[in-house]
């Protein structure tokens, strides 16, 4: 996957833009079920994951949070109260102006070791403590960016900056984990950060950059969810499969829908199309296997429909025909699989 991970004027705003192939790396789905089916820890969120038959539910809960958030044609404005970290006397201190401008150039293992060193000084500023996250996470050192993060936010609760850097880091830790193949580890790390980007667009809904995160959370915890259904059904657990595959659905849900309110900034952007794509093509996956959630071959027309806007945008990405091709090619052997049973019936 290849990240590129940056800042924008008070804070860490476009945290991401993924590539189509780390786009796609991320969306497309798992097949690589675990060696032993899991237990119902290993796959249970305790978020999005709505009993049984409430799949319409999650749907509209998470439309119904952007109908009245007028998100089109809003800014981030850092004068804003949600974007304000009350520095006080640290803002005319030179050694944080200078590590401050360090971070803004990009310099950001400078950056860190400047913050470092402010945090013996004011060990109580939220704001050193959030930007020493910022620069540990454009690092990619994902492990002191959530204890900076998680200090930034014991200390100012309101501070949105950490809150979201906090879920993002998670995110990122969450794929790390996903591509070292430790699934049930990095599963929670997609539902701590999916909980956290939950409460970002509840706080801020114009907040476009959270509701991709919000979308990417959802699809990695659809990761696990599949699998954990499809090993709980191979292991003979029937009854345990087919919850794991409804709260499998619901997540997936929340990921189509928080992807969508991003493309309402953008129509034309691609990543959010690819994460959408990938969603529907796990859903569609998902429904071929447990065909009480709903019908397969129309969510894999969804895919394909979604890479076909993609290449409407850019018609020479490889990426986009290679899955709407894979997307094709399994609806016609569904469909060819369809009228056959239909003709021995």
């Amino acid at each position: 996957m290849k990240n590129k991970i940056f800042i924008r004027g008070g804070g860490l705003i476009a945290l991401t833009v993924l590539t189509l192939a780390g786009c796609a790396d991320l969306s497309a789905p798992r097949n690589d079920a675990p060696s032993a089916a899991p237990s119902a820890d290993d796959w249970a969120l305790g978020v999005a994951s709505a009993p049984s038959g409430l799949t319409e539910r999650v749907r509209n809960t998470v439309k119904a949070e952007f109908s009245d958030a007028k998100v089109e044609g809003e800014k981030f404005r850092e004068t804003d109260e949600i974007w304000q970290e009350k520095l006080g006397p640290l803002a005319d201190n030179p050694d944080f102006q200078r590590a401050e401008q360090l971070r803004q150039d990009r310099q950001f293992a400078a950056a860190r070791d400047l913050f470092l060193n402010l945090t013996k000084a004011y060990p109580s500023a939220s704001g050193v403590y959030r930007r020493l996250g910022d620069c540990y996470y454009n690092l990619l050192e994902l492990h002191p960016a959530v204890a900076a993060y998680e200090t930034a936010s014991r200390l100012n609760p309101e501070n949105y900056f950490a809150l979201r850097g906090l879920a993002f880091a998670h995110l990122y830790y969450g794929h790390s984990l996903w591509d070292a193949r430790e699934f049930v580890k990095a599963h929670e790390q997609y539902g701590l950060a999916l909980r956290l980007l939950q409460r970002c667009t509840r706080i801020y809904p114009a907040d476009f950059e959270a509701l991709f995160g919000r979308s990417m959370a959802a699809e990695g915890a659809s990761r696990r969810l599949y699998q954990s259904a499809l090993a709980l059904r191979q292991a003979g657990k029937a009854e345990q499969a087919a919850v794991a595959a409804r709260n499998c659905l619901d997540v997936i849900e929340e990921g189509v829908e928080t992807g969508r309110q991003r493309l309402r900034k953008n129509p034309d952007e691609v990543a959010p199309k690819n994460v959408i794509g990938g969603l529907a093509q796990r859903r569609a996956l998902l429904c071929h296997e447990f065909s009480a959630l709903g019908n397969a071959a129309q969510s894999m027309e969804q895919a394909v429909n979604m890479y076909e806007a993609i290449l409407k945008t850019d018609p020479d990405n490889a990426l986009a025909k290679q899955e709407a091709e894979k997307c094709r090619a399994l609806l016609e052997k569904w469909n060819a699989d369809a009228e056959a049973e239909d003709r021995n019936n």
